[in-house]
């Protein structure tokens, strides 16, 4: 009877459900501290446009999924007004770029005079991404705990509720998360159908295949990954890889690992992503024009992008708009238009080391070391079947390396976001009973203090998840010395706006960075300023500002500040100068203007 209660609450379901909950209110938290990012409002903007005027024609540099399910708590909200109109937006102006297209739309959406609190809707539609990332956490669970058991799923949940980096996007209007749980998904759908072929789990990853091309185009990194493993899986009999593929066995499941069950594969889950637009017959867009400027080149991985765009030209495939889009996107991925910040160096063409050093220093330490400690453990016995091996090591390693050579807009860690849930699982197989048998008494009280560490990290960061930092670098401070690009998305102008009340700042002057939902929807007040008229007060300025004024034509604007000394800094991006008369008179100060946007 005494070991009741202690058993009642070492009950695997309600460790999830703590774990979940957890998850949950740290995300909501975050929800409820930070103002909308840079993006939010594109992401949102394409969602409401879908299912308000059910039309596709914004959805080009992200596919629809995640943006429809973003949008699904506020699109029919009494009193909701969308632009879709061509009087204001453009709507059929086929000569007016994509990009313009959307900011129009988006700029009126979040109007004040179109809708009175933009922000708002973007903390509503944040809840749909929590519970995305409620959902990615529980398969996380399932798929660790089929491979190794319950403790293993419990330790790879441990490691999805808190951590940082997915914490950092769990509560915005983007498709980071939802991408990662539907890459997540394909590869765990994927697994299930190769160990036990049939026509319910062949369907079940036809489906989840697809949906994951609809949540984003990295996600067509899944065909040359799955073909990979696929061909492995079919010769994994001992009859040879052609046999194998080639000739079947007709009256045996071995059918499904065939070159027809390939076949059905592609072409199922390329009728799922025309499903996902609607079964589009007539786009709006031409795939005639993409590639007519961008193509020719002598990189190797624009050569390569261009031969792809030139095949998916030829076989024009419905929905054209998804084509369209994809198109756009392997080209734009080769190059920035507005140079980013790197190690004290800016650049629109990246740096092949960019996300092995931001993977090295944005993972927290004990999972860095834990990795070493897996792949030991790994070698000393069989933790797991040839099948999970492929799929939990090869998936991250793949999608690491593609982007690597692939993606030059090197925006952040968010982009390889979908590593982490294969990784986690991957690392829960410490806890498997072939793996924890090994471990003597010493290491197992090491491994808590890691785990100890790593729950520590996370809640003394808390809420500022976007500028997590490992100890290697010295946490934030020593990390936005690195990188910014990725950090610094304007979430911090809710803080700004109260620590300007705290303290009294006034006049403050500041230039808004977060698109079109203005920092005054927060209660800032302030007033922007130009090179023109500076005037003695208090300045609040982005970081990201600061570190690439120069190729934004803005060193007249930003550069003198990097004289003076900030008064304080609001969580860790935006910093607070106090401007005297004395300032204004200095060289820096009074350079000549250039023109700014």
């Amino acid at each position: 009877m005494i070991r009741t209660p202690a058993r009642f609450f070492l009950k695997p379901g309600l460790i999830v459900a703590v774990l979940l909950a957890t998850h949950f209110l740290l995300a909501f938290l975050e929800l409820r501290a930070t103002s909308g990012t840079l993006d939010e409002g594109s992401h949102l903007s394409r969602g409401l446009a879908i299912l308000r005027t059910g039309e596709f024609r914004l959805s080009v540099a992200h596919p629809p999924l995640i943006n429809i399910i973003s949008a699904l708590p506020v699109a029919w909200e009494k009193g909701l007004v969308v632009p879709a109109v061509d009087a204001y937006v453009g709507w059929n102006n086929r000569k007016m770029d994509p990009h313009q297209r959307k900011q129009r739309f988006e700029k009126l959406l979040f109007s004040n005079n179109w809708n009175r609190d933009p922000a708002g809707l973007i903390n509503r539609s944040r809840l749909m991404t929590i519970l995305l990332s409620l959902l990615l956490g529980f398969c996380v669970y399932l798929w660790a705990k089929k491979l190794y058991g319950v403790k293993a799923g419990l330790l790879a949940l441990f490691f999805y509720c808190l951590s940082p980096d997915l914490l950092a996007h769990s509560a915005l209007v983007t498709n980071d998360l939802g991408a990662a749980l539907f890459i997540f998904l394909a590869g765990f759908s994927f697994w299930r159908f190769l160990e036990k072929p049939g026509l319910t789990n062949f369907l079940a990853a036809v489906l989840v295949l697809g949906l994951a091309q609809l949540s984003k185009f990295s996600a067509v990194l899944l065909y040359p990954l799955f073909l990979i493993i696929f061909i492995l899986a079919a010769s994994r009999s001992g009859k040879g890889v052609l046999k194998g593929l080639f000739r079947p066995s007709w009256r045996s499941p071995d059918i499904f690992l065939s070159i027809y069950a390939l076949i059905l594969f592609l072409l199922g889950s390329l009728l799922v992503i025309w499903a996902g637009y609607g079964f589009e017959i007539h786009s709006f867009y031409n795939l005639s024009r993409i590639g007519i400027v961008s193509c020719p080149g002598a990189g190797i991985t624009l050569k390569f992008k261009c031969l792809l765009l030139g095949i998916i030209k030829t076989l024009s495939l419905p929905p054209l708009t998804y084509y369209y889009g994809l198109c756009w996107t392997l080209l734009d991925t080769e190059k920035l238009i507005n140079p980013i910040y790197f190690m004290g160096r800016l650049s629109t063409r990246g740096w092949w080391y960019y996300y092995p050093l931001m993977f090295l220093i944005k993972t927290p330490l004990p999972i860095l070391l834990l990795i070493p400690i897996r792949v030991w453990l790994g070698r000393k016995g069989r933790l797991e079947d040839f099948v999970s091996k492929l799929l939990i090591i090869l998936a991250p390693v793949f999608f690491f390396l593609a982007f690597i050579f692939l993606n030059r807009k090197q925006v952040g860690l968010r982009h390889i976001l979908m590593i982490y849930p294969f990784i986690f699982v991957y690392l829960s197989g410490i806890a498997s009973p072939g793996a924890w048998e090994k471990i003597n008494r010493w290491k197992k009280f090491a491994l808590g203090a890691l785990l100890v560490w790593y729950a520590l990290g996370a809640f003394w960061i808390h809420p500022d998840y976007l500028v997590y930092f490992n100890e290697l670098v010295g946490g934030p401070e020593g990390g936005l010395k690195i990188s910014v690009a990725g950090e610094d998305w304007g979430q911090d102008r809710k803080h700004l706006a109260q620590y300007q009340k705290g303290k009294n700042l006034y006049p403050l002057y500041y230039r808004d960075y977060g698109e079109y939902v203005s920092a005054q929807n927060y209660g800032l007040k302030f007033e922007r300023f130009d090179c023109e008229n500076k005037k003695p007060g208090y300045y609040a300025i982005h970081l990201i500002r600061m570190v690439r004024s120069g190729n934004w034509n803005y060193e007249a604007l930003y550069g003198w500040f990097r004289d003076l000394k900030p008064i304080a800094k609001v969580h860790h991006t935006i910093y607070i100068y106090q401007v005297t008369g004395e300032d204004l008179k200095s060289p820096s100060a009074s350079q000549p203007c250039e023109p700014t946007p």
